[in-house]
């Protein structure tokens, strides 16, 4: 009997990581395996958006999970995982990944067979991975970019060094040359990828189970929870806290708004600016606003119908280089987005077009206290059905997996 035929599935991030990349893989895995097609997951320990390693993973070196009866089996490997992932040691935890994946890889090649390798970016030189194995096998290899890691480094200066830039770009180039397919999740992404190379780019948009992400009507009940009164109105950002997420602008904007006023402010989440920006917060001695930290997968829907306007803020440089994975839940509970970027954005564009939310400036503050305002003072109500509708004809997860996967499962 014939050992059958795997998908290898090779990325940093994957489950039990409840945010950001490694949800979205898990659910194109477990989307995947409802269809029979048998996964080979190559993975680290999750240890995002903590930038910790959650246990019970933590002192482990190489780690092999089964599931489905041998139809998801998921090879874990050592990482290092910087606590203040600066640059530099940002660099050398993905870089640990791609060596010690790497070996693990070529043992791989001796054990199991594939079809198909689908390599998640970032970090964006997994590709060089991928590219040695379908050298080695033959096997075709797909590039799904969630986030242009390169072109977001340089524009963020959070690597200055020109030399070290230009071995990433011509690396990111190489990259691209060998893919036989390359993806991504939004069509501003897209364009910027087509200036690296002559391919057609896939629109793979990053999806929101519109089954489990709806309105509730009323959320007293979940403000009682969290200790607010029901007359408040709450202003939420749920997420990693992160320097591309542009957050310290919030502190100049909440002295605005009074400690009396009908406006709360929540920031829930984790990440590696999360402390920074607590203790500017204190320094500052500003106490309006309330850190959460991240909230269980089973209440979060719940959590998100509770706010009444949700901060998509974005730093000046970024706005192009990346689709937040916030965006799908929000619009799927009939959230109202305020997004903070820059003009002629695709996010900003997207929003204005369908008229599912507001609109500001990134990193302008007077536009955000302005919006905000408007916020208060008008009905919403079209917006937050426009936002809902939009993420059930363009969002939902069936829909947009089974477009994308419709030659893997015919």
């Amino acid at each position: 009997m014939k050992s059958p035929k795997f998908l290898l599935l090779y990325g940093i991030n994957f489950p039990p990581e409840l945010t950001g990349i490694g949800k979205y893989t898990g659910d194109m895995s477990a989307w995947l395996l409802s269809k029979n097609i048998p996964q080979i997951v190559v993975t680290s320990f999750p240890y995002y958006p903590e930038w910790q390693i959650k246990k019970p993973y933590k002192g482990r070196w190489y780690k092999k999970e089964i599931h489905h009866n041998g139809s998801l089996i998921i090879y874990r490997c050592p990482i290092y995982v910087p606590m203040n992932p600066s640059g530099m040691q940002r660099i050398l935890h993905e870089f640990s990944f791609l060596i010690s994946s790497g070996l693990l890889l070529l043992t791989l090649l001796f054990k199991r067979k594939f079809f198909r390798i689908v390599c998640i970016a970032p970090p964006f030189h997994l590709g060089l991975n991928a590219i040695l194995i379908k050298f080695l096998t033959g096997v075709p290899y797909s590039y799904h970019i969630q986030d242009l890691q390169v072109q977001a480094a340089k524009n963020l200066k959070m690597i200055e060094s020109s030399f070290l830039l230009g071995i990433m770009e011509r690396l990111q180039r190489f990259i691209y040359k060998n893919a036989n397919q390359i993806s991504t999740i939004s069509h501003s992404m897209a364009e910027e990828i087509k200036n690296a190379t002559l391919k057609e780019i896939v629109h793979f948009p990053n999806w929101v189970d519109c089954s489990k992400f709806y309105p509730i009507s009323n959320t007293d009940f979940i403000k009682e929870k969290y200790g607010i009164l029901p007359h408040k109105k709450i202003l939420l950002y749920a997420g990693s806290v992160g320097k591309k997420q542009g957050l310290e602008l919030l502190l100049d904007i909440t002295p605005h708004f009074k400690e009396d006023s009908d406006l709360v402010f929540i920031i829930s989440g984790s990440g590696p600016y999360l402390e920074e920006i607590k203790r500017t917060a204190n320094d500052r001695k500003i106490n309006t606003i309330h850190f959460l930290n991240t909230i269980p997968e089973n209440e979060f829907n719940a959590f998100l119908n509770m706010a009444d306007i949700h901060l998509i803020p974005q730093k000046i440089g970024t706005s192009n280089l990346l689709m937040p994975s916030k965006l799908g839940p929000i619009l799927s509970t009939g959230g109202l987005a305020l997004v903070c970027v820059e003009s002629n954005t695709e996010l900003g564009q997207l929003i204005s077009k369908n008229k599912m939310g507001l609109v500001a400036e990134a990193e302008n503050k007077e536009s955000i206290i302005s919006q905000i305002t408007y916020f208060l003072e008008n009905d919403n109500a079209e917006l937050k059905v426009n936002a809902r509708n939009y993420a059930l004809n363009n969002l939902n997860k069936d829909k947009v997996l089974q477009k994308h996967f419709q030659t893997f499962i015919s």
